[in-house]
């Protein structure tokens, strides 16, 4: 599929104009304008709606004017893979026949779509007492032919249509003593992207808002977890186009630091909900 650039139109075979086409917001962008949402109390509104190359992921609606956000995350090529897979297919399957719901851990290479085809009849042998799970890293071979190593019972659903939740592999991590300002020019440079379209954005802001993920290094991870420590001590190199900055983590247990330009380093308020449904609402 190729998108039209200007006011050129591109037709497909069905007659559609395929510069109405709108493709599905990536989760970590929805989520980052959640976030920001939440901390600024903020309209933050989607921009690149794919129609156009090189837009900002999102606006955030200043009152004076709005600030251009771009959006990436720390991952290996598998796990944009897996992740762009599980958005478009879904991280959560209804099973209806089950009495529990579940969570299942995939490793990288798993097929999406082959997973969400035989996991709810392997789960249904599993809770007849056809299949043994002896220990939750310990999985009968079906499971593993499919790509899934790990399967913990989660709890006695309530629900007429018991939940299995998809998870993706977790990195073992390094013990390397990586600064954050190092990990952050390591950002920079592979997703160079991110200064240049901030940089051609006609807003005088750029917000650059990266989420750390499973490989993160120890030291940025443990940088979001608020137990007490101080803030970062240098102010960060940042690139030309990049004049705000998110850090943010996906997981319960950490949070989201930012770097203003007049207010250095904070930590904001966000905190992840016990449970996806209670995520508060957030612009469109």
């Amino acid at each position: 599929m190729a998108w039209a650039v200007g006011q050129e139109r591109v037709i497909d075979v069905g007659g559609r104009c395929l510069n109405d086409v709108v493709p599905a917001e990536r989760r970590s962008e929805t989520l980052a304008r959640m976030v920001v949402s939440h901390v600024l109390e903020l309209e933050v509104r989607r921009h690149d709606d794919g129609r156009r190359p090189s837009l900002v992921d999102a606006q955030i609606m200043f009152p004076s004017c709005p600030a251009g956000m771009e959006v990436v995350s720390d991952e290996s090529p598998d796990e944009r893979r897996q992740s762009a897979a599980l958005d478009k297919f879904g991280r959560v399957l209804d099973v209806p026949g089950l009495t529990h719901d579940w969570l299942v851990w995939l490793r990288r290479t798993a097929d999406v779509r082959r997973v969400r085809l035989k996991l709810p009849g392997l789960l249904r042998q599993v809770e007849r007492g056809d299949l043994i799970i002896r220990k939750p890293s310990v999985v009968p071979d079906e499971f593993t032919g499919i790509g899934i190593f790990r399967i913990v019972e989660s709890r006695l659903s309530e629900s007429d249509s018991p939940q299995v939740r998809l998870m993706t592999e977790p990195w073992s991590g390094s013990a390397e003593d990586e600064s954050l300002d190092r990990w952050l020019r390591k950002m920079f440079e592979q997703h160079a992207d991110v200064p240049r379209k901030l940089a051609a954005h006609p807003t005088e802001h750029g917000h650059a808002f990266l989420w750390i993920g499973m490989r993160t290094e120890n030291s940025v991870q443990l940088a979001l977890e608020n137990r007490g420590q101080g803030l970062p001590g240098t102010n960060p190199e940042l690139p030309q186009g990049v004049t705000h900055l998110w850090v943010a983590s996906p997981f319960s247990s950490q949070g989201v630091l930012a770097w203003f330009p007049d207010r250095g380093w904070w930590r904001t308020p966000w905190r992840w909900p016990e449970r996806p449904e209670h995520l508060p609402s957030h612009s469109p």
